[in-house]
């Protein structure tokens, strides 16, 4: 409901004649409650299940013979078609020999239900073959064969996507570089260059380090060869001190 001051909108479905008020002492004739219930309980029960032996005459037309025997004619041509005798020219007899024995094999064709879907699946994409008749086929009478090497020379590799995987085949790694062959490849020599540089460097402090840390470790094992040499000679100068006393 909307204000009368304003214009109605547009596109509304308000009807005026829905909204409207009351104006005092008047008087509907309603029913009430009371006077609309049923007094007894088996009126509430419908008719079928109170009676179910009801017969209902209600009026039909008379049985129209005429077009009864117009569809029986136009059934019976349906199913009496020529099918029958076309299926029967087609029988061929097989005479099939085994180690049991000979047998007679009969081939018949039976009719296919249309409403079934395809037995074989169509493959996507598959256009009709465009021919020119202006264009000329030249052959080559030349009867040599062809070697090995032009055949390598002249061998086309199959295109194959690393993106697109339709039918799921499975591609070897020699047969997808094969269509890579003509890429140039861009390589970074400058890179390279500084990267076997570092590793050599790399290299030659790592074997100093070692170097370095072995020469420490004889020194060392040197010292403590010295020192207990030098431990040695005391023991032994002390021992022989001693036995000159007594």
């Amino acid at each position: 409901m909307f204000s009368t001051l304003l214009s109605r909108p547009k596109n509304s479905e308000y009807d005026p004649s829905y909204h409207f008020i009351l104006s005092r002492n008047i008087q509907f004739n309603v029913r009430s409650t009371s006077d609309a219930s049923v007094s007894k309980y088996d009126k509430t029960i419908p008719l079928k299940k109170r009676y179910p032996d009801l017969v209902h005459n209600f009026p039909k037309p008379e049985p129209n013979e005429e077009l009864i025997n117009e569809t029986k004619e136009i059934f019976d041509k349906l199913l009496n078609s020529t099918d029958e005798q076309t299926m029967e020219s087609d029988t061929n007899y097989i005479n099939y020999s085994n180690e049991e024995g000979e047998k007679i094999i009969q081939v018949k064709t039976f009719q296919v239900d249309p409403m079934l879907p395809p037995s074989h699946k169509l493959r996507k994409n598959r256009h009709e073959r465009i021919v020119d008749k202006d264009l000329t086929i030249v052959k080559d009478t030349n009867n040599t064969r062809i070697t090995k090497e032009d055949r390598q020379y002249w061998n086309i590799p199959a295109a194959v996507s690393n993106w697109k995987n339709s039918q799921g085949f499975t591609i070897g790694l020699d047969k997808r570089m094969i269509g890579r062959e003509k890429i140039d490849a861009d390589m970074n020599i400058e890179k390279f260059g500084e990267l076997s540089e570092a590793l050599n460097v790399a290299d030659k402090q790592a074997r100093e380090d070692i170097k370095q840390r072995n020469e420490l470790r004889q020194q060392e094992q040197l010292n403590e060869k010295r020192l207990r040499d030098e431990k040695i000679k005391s023991f032994a100068n002390r021992n022989n001190n001693k036995r000159r006393k007594y």
